[in-house]
């Protein structure tokens, strides 16, 4: 019976292990690829993010190291390194990170062995990214991706304006939780107020030229009312005729009653 009974519990063992090895294996239970929504996740509670899948091109050390770069410095400079894949498209790529991540300052991104920057303009012009952009990539350190992103973020602290946003650890920036700048909430509340105090002031015009119409159309009115008040009265005296004279009958009263 001991012999018997061994085997299959042998066999059941390894029917469990392969089924084991085979849901560890299998598509379903792989972790889902990352996407730009989940850098830009990333980046509004630290500086730099790195996809899994790029993990070869700056290792955590080195990530750890540029991210105390940025936040000593105390200013909003992003970097993400990405891999070049289909998950994230060179077209358009800085734009929807800016957008996704919500917060305004410079943003670097190393896809594959590309390089790209941009930054919002109260922040860093326009030109002087585009300076700092091309000095990056020379081949110097265009080949080693720590290098390049050191050599950027190295001048572009010193270049940037504002803050870390307050959502980074030891951030000086203000930032609700969404990542939107305090700064920007005041502002659309400035605007959302001169729109408001712009739309009644067209409002009162409004009204006042209305109200300003109808007095004139009034005023024309009572001209013509007055004009006829007087032909009426020059019509009853060319009538000649009085309903209490003299020699006046029902007939007459009643003709005269009629013409008025």
């Amino acid at each position: 019976m001991r012999k018997r009974l061994f085997p299959a519990l042998l066999a059941g063992l390894l029917l469990i292990i392969a089924a084991a090895a085979l849901a560890l294996t299998s598509p379903a239970s792989a972790a889902p690829a990352a996407t730009i929504q989940d850098a830009a996740q990333a980046l509004r509670d630290d500086p730099v993010y790195v996809d899994p899948g790029a993990r070869d091109q700056l290792s955590v050390a080195d990530e750890k190291a540029l991210e105390d770069k940025i936040t000593d410095a105390d200013k909003p400079v992003f970097v993400a390194v990405l891999p070049d894949t289909s998950a994230f498209p060179e077209e358009g790529l800085l734009q929807t990170l800016r957008s996704d991540t919500g917060i305004t300052g410079v943003y670097a991104i190393r896809l594959g062995d590309g390089f790209d920057a941009g930054a919002d303009p109260q922040v860093m012009p326009v030109r002087a990214v585009e300076n700092l952009t091309a000095a990056v990539e020379n081949p110097t350190t265009a080949g080693d991706a720590d290098a390049q992103l050191n050599a950027f973020v190295d001048r572009a602290v010193e270049q940037a304006r504002g803050t870390a946003p307050a959502s980074w650890s030891g951030g000086g920036g203000a930032a609700d939780e969404s990542g939107a700048p305090v700064g920007g909430l005041i502002t659309l509340g400035a605007l959302v107020a001169a729109g408001g105090a712009g739309a009644y002031a067209i409002s009162r015009r409004n009204k006042r030229r209305k109200e300003e119409e109808e007095r004139a159309a009034l005023e024309k009115l009572r001209v013509v009312v007055d004009e006829d008040i007087t032909a009426y009265g020059e019509t009853l005296e060319r009538l000649d005729f009085h309903p209490a004279e003299k020699g006046a009958d029902d007939t007459m009263r009643a003709d005269y009653e009629r013409a008025l």
